[in-house]
């Protein structure tokens, strides 16, 4: 009796579990459905090497970062003239992006209004660099081949920027 009463119970509990996403799946088939959903245009990869195997063009990525930043995700955009790298610590967030050049367009997909705007050279580079206060949120530069750009979550400090800007191959 306790053993009946107890599939019962369990054969319930499955068929409640089931029953949401049953209709759930039955709302998204329904064809008078007028929800529209776009594909990601980006490919993810596991790793740096990975993302670097896929692309038609060589990678160049900073080989120093703050401390404790690693790699989090890779992507590239699906027509493959964009990368992307997010790299994070416990308090800092990371985005670069390398693009098919694209004179004078932001690929950074920021679009905050800083309070500051100054251009600044490191090596032979011209780097307009976007922040507030002190600090550096957004650097934007181009070379002959390619567009680039770096976001920081929190914002870090001229001499940093420029260290790994000077460091990224």
């Amino acid at each position: 009796m306790k053993k009946n009463l107890l599939t019962g119970f369990l054969c319930a509990a499955i068929l409640c579990a089931l029953l949401p996403t049953a209709q759930a799946e039955t709302r998204v088939a329904d064809p008078r459905s007028t929800a529209v959903s776009l594909p990601n245009p980006f490919i993810s990869y596991s790793t740096l090497p990975d993302l670097k195997v896929a692309a038609p063009f060589a990678i160049k990525s900073p080989q120093l970062l703050p401390t404790n930043c690693r790699e989090r995700y890779m992507a590239m955009l699906s027509n493959k003239n964009l990368i992307q790298i997010f790299y994070s610590n416990d308090d800092q967030n990371i985005v670069y992006r390398m693009a098919v050049l694209e004179e004078g367009l932001d690929i950074s997909g920021d679009y905050t209004n800083y309070d500051k705007e100054q251009t600044i050279a490191v090596g032979d580079k011209e780097i307009l660099v976007k922040g507030k206060d002190e600090t550096i949120h957004l650097a934007l530069w181009n070379d002959d081949r390619f567009s680039y750009s770096l976001s920081f979550s929190k914002g870090i400090s001229q001499k940093l920027l420029m260290d790994i800007l000077e460091n990224i191959e």
